[in-house]
C-alpha cells in the first residue's frame, strides 16, 4: 500500500515515474518523466488545451496568444498570407499576464547583496526573511540566454540556434567571457550581452525573432 496512513479523504493526487529525474532545470530537463515535475512549478507562456483535439495552444502565463508579423529577407513587412518561401524571418509578439508573482523566497530580498557575501551557503541565505516579486518579461528573456549559456549545456541549445536570430552568436560570446572571465558571475556574463533577435518591449512585453517561417 503505497498510501501514507491518515490521507485516504484528503485532497490528494498520487503519481509516478519510470525514470528517476536526471535535472528540473528546465533548461537542461529533456524527458517527459522530468517535465511531470516542472510543469507544477515553472509556468511556461502556453499549454495545450487540456481537451481540445487536434492539439491546440492556449495562453497560460501569457495574456493572449502571441502576436506574428512576417518579413523579407530585406526586413520589410510582410502579409499574413505571405508565400512561406517569401518570409525570411517572423516576429512573435508575447504578452505576460499581470500580476503574476513568484513563490515567495529568501533570495527575492532586496537587503541580500547588502547584507550576504557573493558565496553565501545556504544556512546563510534562509536567515533572511522571504518575500517575492512580479514576473516580467526580463525573466524569460534571460531564462532564453541560458538555452544559449554554454554553462548550461542545454540539450536543445543548438536546435533553438537554428532558429531563434543570434542565439548562437551570443552562445559563442559566452564562451569566450567564460574563458576570458572565469570569476564572473553567471548572473553579470548572461546580462552584460543581448541576442539579437530576443528585445524587451516593457516589463510585460517581449519579441522573438525566428529565421523563416515555423508554424509549431
Amino acid at each position: 500500500n503505497p498510501y501514507a496512513s491518515g490521507e485516504d479523504n484528503n485532497n490528494v493526487i498520487y503519481s509516478s515515474f519510470s525514470e528517476r529525474p536526471k535535472h528540473l532545470d528546465p533548461a537542461k530537463a529533456y524527458s517527459s518523466n522530468e517535465y511531470a515535475i516542472i510543469a507544477q512549478i515553472y509556468e511556461p507562456l502556453f499549454q495545450y488545451h487540456y481537451l481540445i483535439r487536434p492539439y491546440q495552444l492556449e495562453p497560460l502565463s501569457a495574456k493572449s496568444m502571441p502576436l506574428i508579423e512576417y518579413f523579407d529577407k530585406h526586413d520589410n513587412p510582410l502579409a499574413v498570407d505571405a508565400a512561406a518561401n517569401k518570409i525570411a524571418y517572423s516576429e512573435y509578439w508575447l504578452t505576460i499576464s499581470n500580476g503574476i508573482q513568484f513563490q515567495p523566497h529568501p533570495s527575492f530580498n532586496i537587503k541580500l547583496h547588502k547584507q550576504l557575501p557573493a558565496d553565501i551557503d545556504g544556512e546563510g541565505l534562509y536567515d533572511l526573511p522571504s518575500t517575492t516579486r512580479v514576473l516580467t518579461s526580463d525573466d524569460f528573456i534571460y531564462q532564453i540566454k541560458r538555452l544559449a549559456d554554454p554553462a548550461s549545456q542545454s540539450p536543445i541549445a543548438g536546435l533553438m540556434g537554428n532558429y531563434i536570430v543570434g542565439l548562437s552568436d551570443f552562445s559563442k560570446r559566452q564562451s569566450a567571457l567564460i574563458k576570458q572571465f572565469p570569476s564572473l558571475r553567471k548572473t553579470q556574463r548572461l546580462q552584460s550581452d543581448t541576442i539579437a533577435g530576443v528585445r524587451k518591449i516593457n516589463d510585460e512585453q517581449f519579441v522573438i525573432k525566428i529565421k523563416g517561417k515555423y508554424p509549431q
